[in-house]
């Protein structure tokens, strides 16, 4: 699956780049996407990645076309970002932030609206979430903390060991994405 992800991912991205900033800027975005090292390798895996990527870029998509789109584009993002954040947490909320700021600032003074459908838009994302978390740990306020899908980012003592974790992260995107 991934690679047809990737594959949609440079679309995404040309489009992306495009509703931005015009043609040549969408054209260049997705040829600069399309020789990274960090794309070949995730296009070319089983990683998460590549998915909340493609969610991401769907999102931001959206948003950059909000200000002459149909009102149920605030709803598609909010369930787009939220889907993004339960596929990588880390990713989608970062990404998320991004995409809710470059929706405030197309839309302007009336953003107030479309915010809080970006937020109804995740609903049932919460409730899945909710429901799987419970599942798995028997609490919904324990996220993947049993041996099965123990993460990290979610364990206990993660003031202590974070920055070990981001330095981590930060080491292998390195040697794994270099030019």
């Amino acid at each position: 699956d991934n690679p047809l992800f990737g594959t949609a991912t440079l679309g995404l991205v040309w489009a992306l780049g495009r509703a931005l900033h015009g043609p040549r800027v969408g054209v260049l975005a997705a040829a600069i996407t399309a020789v990274s090292g960090f794309f070949f390798l995730n296009a070319a895996s089983y990683f998460s990645h590549t998915w909340c990527g493609v969610l991401l870029l769907l999102a931001a998509y959206l948003s950059a076309r909000s200000n002459r789109s149909p009102h149920v584009y605030p709803l598609l993002i909010g369930f787009l970002i939220r889907w993004a954040v339960v596929t990588r947490y880390f990713t989608g909320v970062l990404g998320g932030i991004v995409i809710i700021t470059l929706l405030a600032r197309t839309i302007g003074p009336r953003a107030v609206r479309p915010l809080l459908l970006v937020a109804l838009g995740g609903v049932p994302w919460v409730f899945f979430l909710v429901g799987y978390s419970r599942a798995l740990s028997g609490s919904m306020w324990r996220v993947t903390t049993t041996d099965l899908t123990l993460s990290l980012w979610f364990a206990r003592g993660l003031a202590l060991r974070g920055l070990g974790i981001l330095w981590t992260h930060v080491v292998q995107f390195v040697v794994l994405a270099a030019p």
